[in-house]
């Protein structure tokens, strides 16, 4: 078979899965419920545009579904977590006249996704964290800057957005 496909790597065992890639990059894999996981990652789509995807994939990495696009444009970066309720969030930096702009979507348990909306002009490197009570905190960095932001991104968009002072940025290594 000469077609690319996606490789996945579980606990050291590689599955060849059933989704077609052409030059795929950024996996990243989130356990998902009856020992299936949600793959998300960067492809080169038809036109030569880079996108994000994401696929379900049962324990033998084959996807009933295929890959579902994720992002309507082109995408430089991306984030995603798993979410308590077993949904997911996946951010990312859409390039929109010279700057970078962060869009957001929801996606249920199987990886399909919800309306997109645009979170933040003029932003990159999205990060995201889940709270303890099941919330979705963003970080990302701001305009040429390049200061540290946060905000708590939930259905309805940003909230508590607020610039994160790099004092406050301090680790202790033993």
């Amino acid at each position: 078979n000469d077609t690319p496909t996606l490789v996945i790597y579980r606990d050291g065992v590689r599955s060849r899965s059933n989704i077609t890639a052409v030059n795929p990059y950024e996996l990243a894999l989130f356990a998902a419920t009856d020992l299936a996981s949600l793959a998300f990652w960067l492809d080169t789509d038809s036109g030569g545009l880079q996108r994000l995807y994401a696929a379900r994939l049962n324990d033998v990495a084959y996807s009933e579904r295929g890959a579902i696009q994720i992002s309507s444009g082109a995408v430089t970066r991306y984030a995603a977590a798993a979410m308590p309720d077993n949904s997911y969030w996946a951010v990312w930096s859409a390039p929109a006249s010279g700057e970078s702009t962060l869009v957001g979507s929801r996606l249920d348990s199987l990886g399909r996704p919800r309306s997109a909306q645009t979170l933040r002009s003029d932003s990159d490197y999205p990060a995201l964290a889940v709270t303890n009570n099941g919330g979705a905190l963003l970080y990302w960095l701001d305009g040429e800057r390049l200061n540290l932001f946060g905000g708590e991104i939930t259905d309805s968009g940003l909230t508590r957005v607020g610039e994160i002072p790099s004092g406050s940025l301090t680790r202790t290594i033993t």
